[in-house]
């Protein structure tokens, strides 16, 4: 299984939660980049790893592509 990520918004309220890194049918090729959300402020994104921590990251510019890394 893989990584959960969301969006964290400046309201306080948080977007849907999105499962990276994990497969699908015999064909499929899981995707390491998602879109959180665009509607509201995105503050943070959290990540719950597999290995059962969770990671925090302050988003500043909503514009540019935010990397987080598994390590």
């Amino acid at each position: 299984q893989g990584a959960v990520a969301r969006a964290m918004f400046a309201d306080g309220s948080k977007g849907p939660a999105r499962s990276i890194g994990t497969g699908g049918g015999r064909y499929s090729q899981p995707s390491a980049n998602q879109v959180l959300g665009g509607a509201k402020r995105i503050r943070t994104v959290e990540v719950a790893w597999p290995s059962g921590t969770t990671s925090r990251v302050n988003v500043s510019d909503t514009t540019k592509p935010l990397i987080i890394d598994a390590n």
